[in-house]
């Protein structure tokens, strides 16, 4: 009993001497020892909590058992102070290595960010297409500050806006694949075939009941396939076609048969004709496709008007006769000795050569003549090349008089050319001398006899030269009419209103009248 009553005394003197919180402590010795850091973690609690219980347990005498834990708690809470600044740092450290991580990152999300926002796909639709460029164009709209790279064999257009493009500089008859990007997205593709290109020179040459067709070589081409009015006329692996048309004496049956009184340019595609020409390979791709329009080399024609009925021969098939009654109207092609030379087409049905005597008609120039005059009064027809006069003057077989020169006088253009015999073929003469520095003698104006007075088709020559003639100079005479100058009240040269002889300007009539001699070939159509 007494023992008992010593522990209660004991007991009641640590209590009132360490406190209550240390009186736990001792009685919870085994507990706290197992608990460590919850303890410690409680014990500051309470010296935050109660500054006196606090000062108590620092100036207060220790047990061992309580050295045991002060001293474990510290090294415990020691482990845990240096495990938490490590954890911090490494908690501050990552924290900014996340934070860069994330500076680094945040870029990289905004681009990603920017190609979602542009747009995802093209509906991309080919429009115009050329020899060297392609039309493109799409519905959707791009983003603002958005622009697309098109990438194609040979090239890239970029920086493009809208909703359109044009790709150009490509080459003629390619096939080829344009890519669409935005940034480094493909957003749309689209295949194009660029149109063939030009088929280099194509070029008609007019001559006598021909027209030539002439071209340079396309790379890659084996065959050049013709097409006459839209129709299939002839290939070759050359560089040249010859189209046969006729003679006028077809387009004057036309005439005749009452088609073509209005110029219309075309008489049932016999005055005029389209030409297209296409270059193709060995596979039959067309390379290069072109268009040109010609005609044979064309004379005067003139309108005739009967002044009273009048029973006609033919001059070719055989003499047949035809019966033209007083007021008819037939088209002529030419004049010779005093006769007008036109052709119709008998109830045989073939076409005859008829010729009638000036006084029997009223000659007026065909209306496909008078449409070629402009206001001013000038011939409107193009002249004819210097290829073309050569092609026409040795195409037609015009033979040489004594001389090795020949004049071509052609009416319908009111041109004339001058050309001298090389190694047998006709070429066009450069002139020099009286006035004359290094000219081309082709296509020179005159003006040839008006529609009543009309200058004689055909071949004649040079038989004398007068120096002057009814106060005209510089005669170069035939036997059917004059080659020689003008006079200073004639008007401009140019359109056929002469009495029958051709007009040339002075400096060209000095020329012929002293350089070109007697004997000289002169050809009139």
């Amino acid at each position: 009993m007494r023992k008992r009553i010593l522990a209660i005394l004991m007991a009641f003197a640590l209590f009132v001497v360490m406190g209550p919180v240390e009186m736990f402590a001792f009685a919870t010795d085994d507990e706290e020892a197992a608990e460590g850091t919850k303890v410690e973690m409680q014990s500051e609690e309470a010296d935050a909590e109660n500054g006196e219980a606090g000062d108590a347990v620092v100036e207060g005498e220790t047990t061992p058992v309580e050295e045991a834990v002060e001293e474990a708690a510290p090294a415990e809470g020691e482990a845990v102070e240096e495990a938490a600044p490590a954890e911090g740092e490494a908690a501050e450290e990552a924290a900014p290595a996340e934070g860069e991580a994330a500076e680094e990152a945040a870029p990289a999300e905004e681009e990603v960010t920017l190609e979602q926002a542009n747009v995802a796909s093209l509906t991309i639709t080919v429009g115009a297409v050329t020899a060297s460029s392609v039309q493109m164009s799409w519905a959707e709209t791009l983003d603002a500050g958005e622009t697309l790279t098109i990438k194609y064999a040979g090239g890239e257009l970029a920086g493009v806006t809208g909703n359109s493009c044009t790709v150009s500089g490509l080459t003629a008859a390619t096939d080829y694949t344009f890519e669409f990007f935005s940034g480094s997205n493909k957003v749309g593709q689209a295949k194009a075939t660029t149109a063939p290109g030009q088929v280099p020179a194509f070029r008609k040459v007019s001559s006598y009941k021909t027209v030539v067709l002439k071209w340079n070589a396309v790379p890659g081409a084996s065959k050049y396939e013709i097409k006459v009015n839209g129709a299939l006329y002839g290939s070759t692996s050359g560089t040249s076609l010859t189209h046969k048309v006729g003679s006028e004496k077809d387009i004057i049956n036309l005439l005749n048969k009452g088609k073509g009184e209005k110029y219309s340019g075309n008489l049932d595609g016999k005055d005029r004709f389209t030409y297209t020409i296409s270059a193709k390979d060995a596979n039959g791709k067309v390379l290069a496709e072109s268009t040109t329009t010609g005609d044979i080399v064309k004379t005067l024609y003139y309108k005739l008007t009967f002044k009273g009925g009048a029973t006609l021969t033919s001059h070719s098939g055989g003499k047949k006769k035809i019966n033209i009654k007083k007021g008819a109207v037939v088209y002529a092609r030419g004049f010779t000795n005093g006769k007008y030379i036109f052709d119709y087409q008998c109830k045989d049905g073939k076409v005859r050569t008829f010729h009638t005597m000036k006084i029997r008609v009223k000659a007026k120039l065909s209306p496909h003549i008078t449409a070629i005059k402009n206001k001013r009064g000038e011939n409107t027809q193009p002249a004819y090349t210097v290829e073309e006069a050569e092609q026409y003057a040795n195409d037609r077989g015009i033979k040489k008089a004594t001389s090795k020169y020949m004049i071509w006088v052609n009416l319908f253009s009111q041109k004339e050319y001058i050309f001298k015999k090389v190694s047998g073929k006709w070429r066009i003469v450069t002139a020099n001398g009286y006035g004359l520095k290094n000219k081309v003698m082709a296509a020179l104006p005159v003006s040839t006899g008006k529609a009543s007075m009309p200058t004689a088709t055909g071949s004649t020559k040079i038989n004398r030269k007068l120096k002057s003639q009814h106060g005209t100079p510089l005669w170069n005479v035939t036997k059917y009419f004059s080659v020689h100058g003008v006079q200073k009240r004639w008007p401009k040269v140019g359109w056929p209103e002469s009495g029958a002889c051709a007009r040339n300007q002075m400096p060209n009539a000095k020329w012929i009248y002293n350089k070109i001699p007697k004997y000289t070939r002169v050809f009139v159509h």
